[in-house]
């Protein structure tokens, strides 16, 4: 385009572009398991969100980094 080599981006598209060299498809028989491993996931995730300081780590280290982590709070092993 910029250099004349192609007269526009489609056309450069096609001559510079890969394609793809795979195609997935999703296994029916996993879907279950897929399912319940992202549940754990995202459950860990809101843990880490709540307990983590978005402001970065702690300026005050006197208190002990365990701070507000209790057996009801952490999710069960994944």
């Amino acid at each position: 385009m910029a250099a004349g080599i192609y007269p526009d981006v489609v056309a450069a598209q096609k001559a510079l572009g890969s394609g793809f060299a795979e195609t997935y498809t999703p296994q029916p028989a996993r879907v279950a398991d897929y399912a319940a491993r992202y549940r754990q996931y995202q459950a860990f995730a809101q843990f880490v969100e709540s307990t983590v300081d978005p402001a970065g780590p702690r300026a005050d280290k006197s208190e002990p980094a365990t701070r507000g982590l209790t057996e009801s709070t952490v999710p069960p092993t994944i």
